[in-house]
């Protein structure tokens, strides 16, 4: 009978509207409502009214009293972010991340777990900062320890799996300090493993950010960072809604899968993350006062045009220690000072005043980005490239550092500047030929642009160096042919081998093979470590919702800390079988080095 009158009731309560439903007294219903919902969202296109009408009702169903309607509810949420459009789901996804944080995380293990995967889906639809945003505000201050080291670990999670620009790193940043010296161990090993992973995608930088945070912790950092250095560029483990839509469509191909196309050059016009102060370069340089001595201070313009060489070199140190961690939006201001550096760099006398102005140089390309004008960049360049004649190493080392510094942060394109290197490589000073051609391949090997439409041009130029007088010219020449034929294939690049000697010839392919073997080699070994990370995910992470087993997760720098040795390698054996225990510890000398290496990049 009572089967049958919950049947009854169950049958009449869906007839009622789904706003009623999720109200309803009895917590069937309302768990029947939930798993209703996500039916209709897989059911109806992403424009469908279903979404609109259902909005307000996503986070209330997250905070159910009743853990298996939460549970629901968090699937339903979940559902909705995936499926919604984008514009609703950065909506609702604030107040779904606080609920997430003050109902879910302290609840079943099974609903915690489920609680990160619906901070993901909202992360995959594309409303990563706004979740991040609401349990940060909510979690990060929580008075329980439980819900902030859940709600760090949340945040790391969604970081490690879509990458820094789906998420609000800003904001996780500023709140890092505080999570580094809570009172709970914890939570601070929660926020040291954030810490690092965000490091793994933005560098060392992160760590200048930590402010307030004691010297002694923020060294245990920069250990466990050298410790498990980078290796190449982070990749996410999974695309975001809006990239996988344009992945479908073809929009996003990959180069390097083509025949006969340029290989994969970095796309990318801005850092992943700028952490750095921003300011106007108009502004900074009106403030900006050089002293020297007890002497009465000088402005910047008065400084670099004194007749002491000592006063133009502290008035260019000082443009550096402005421009320090700082970001530029504009070029405003930038007019007034690349003139004055042009005409040091041509002028100036002085091997102090010129590495000076380089190094001016290198900090407005790290400022700017692309965002420097490039008719002032290529003056810059042609600049700088001329003093590449200079045979002290103190002025070729800083040319070659802002050289570096402008086609590294897309100040400037191998495109801009085409005439510009063919006129340093015709030079009558090898020295000059000799660097610039260092400086050409570090440029296409960075491949921080495309090459293709001038490849043609491009390779008449080296061409020509092959000719060239100086055997070290015609090495370097050779090396940047190799580098080309290598990036854009044997069909666009084999006509041009017919205007060299047999000698040239075999060198260049033999170059290239040893390019493709290298490539291949890397690429096998950055999948093996990708398949037995994801592996050994996959394993520690199919739990039955048991406490026992959650503390089984994947090894990370918390967990790390509560085992031994023996028991890291025994959880590492069934990625490495055939292999003795003893060999997989870092510390025995008989350790095979690739083992080692293997082991780390998966932990």
């Amino acid at each position: 009978m009572a089967e049958q009158s919950e049947a009854d009731l169950l049958q009449n309560a869906a007839k009622l509207p789904v706003a009623e439903r999720l109200g309803h007294k009895h917590w069937k219903v309302r768990e029947a409502a939930c798993a209703r919902m996500v039916e209709r969202y897989n059911e109806v296109p992403e424009e469908d009214q279903v979404f609109a009408e259902t909005l307000a009702l996503i986070p209330k169903i997250i905070r159910d009293s009743n853990a298996a309607v939460q549970l629901a509810g968090l699937g339903t949420a979940g559902r909705y972010a995936e499926l919604a459009p984008e514009v609703l789901v950065r909506q609702i996804a604030p107040a779904c991340g606080k609920a997430i944080a003050e109902k879910t995380f302290t609840g079943r293990p099974i609903n915690r777990k489920k609680g990160v995967e619906t901070v993901l889906a909202f992360v995959y639809g594309e409303a990563g900062e706004q979740v991040v945003d609401g349990l940060i505000v909510v979690g990060f201050s929580s008075k329980n320890p439980k819900i902030t080291a859940a709600c760090v670990g949340a945040v790391k999670e969604a970081v490690e799996t879509f990458g820094v620009k789906s998420v609000g790193v800003q904001s996780i940043v500023k709140s890092l300090p505080a999570l580094l010296e809570h009172g709970n161990g914890d939570v601070r090993n929660a926020a040291k493993s954030l810490t690092l992973e965000l490091q793994r995608w933005i560098g060392d930088a992160i760590f200048g950010s930590l402010k307030g945070v004691r010297e002694v912790t923020l060294k245990e950092l920069q250990n466990l960072a050298e410790e498990n250095p980078r290796k190449g560029k982070p990749v996410a483990l999974k695309a975001t809604k809006s990239l996988e839509q344009r992945t479908a469509t073809g929009s996003t191909s990959g180069a390097a899968d083509e025949p006969d196309g340029e290989l994969d050059f970095d796309e990318d016009n801005e850092p992943a993350v700028d952490l750095r102060e921003t300011i106007v370069l108009a502004d900074q340089l009106k403030t900006l006062k050089v002293t020297i001595g007890e002497e009465k201070p000088l402005d910047w313009v008065a400084a670099v045009e004194h007749s002491k060489w000592n006063y133009r070199k502290a008035g260019l140190q000082a443009i550096c220690v402005g421009l320090e961690n700082k970001c530029m939006e504009t070029a405003d201001g930038l007019e007034s000072i690349v003139p004055k550096l042009r005409k040091i760099l041509s002028k100036d006398a002085n091997i102090h005043v010129v590495a000076g102005a380089a190094m001016v140089s290198a900090s407005l390309a790290k400022a700017l980005w692309n965002k420097f004008p490039v008719a002032a960049c290529k003056g810059l360049v042609s600049s700088l490239i001329g003093k590449l004649k200079e045979k002290n190493r103190l002025v070729i080392e800083a040319i070659a550092g802002a050289l570096d510094a402008l086609f590294e942060h897309k100040c400037v394109s191998l495109s801009d500047i085409l005439e510009e290197l063919a006129e340093a490589l015709e030079a009558k000073t090898p020295k000059s030929k000799i660097e610039t051609l260092k400086w050409l391949n570090r440029c296409l090997l960075l491949r921080r642009s495309s090459v293709a439409d001038i490849l043609k041009d491009l390779i008449l130029i080296l061409l020509k160096s092959c000719e060239d007088p100086a055997a070290e010219v015609r090495d370097l020449a050779i090396v940047n042919l190799a580098e080309l034929f290598f990036r854009f294939g044997e069909k666009k690049t084999q006509p041009y081998l017919a205007k060299l000697d047999k000698i040239r010839t075999d060198k260049i392919l033999e170059l290239v093979e040893e390019k493709k073997s290298s490539s291949q080699g890397a690429k096998v070994q950055k999948d093996t470590t990708t398949d037995n990370a994801r592996k050994l995910t996959a394993e520690t992470k199919d739990t039955d919702g048991t406490a026992e087993k959650e503390s089984t997760a994947v090894p990370d720098l918390v967990s790390i800390q509560r085992i031994s040795e023996n028991e890291l390698a025994e959880k590492m054996m069934p990625l490495f079988p055939g292999l003795d225990i003893s060999q997989l510890s870092a510390k025995s000398s008989s350790a095979p080095k690739g083992t080692i290496d293997a082991i780390k990049d998966v932990s």
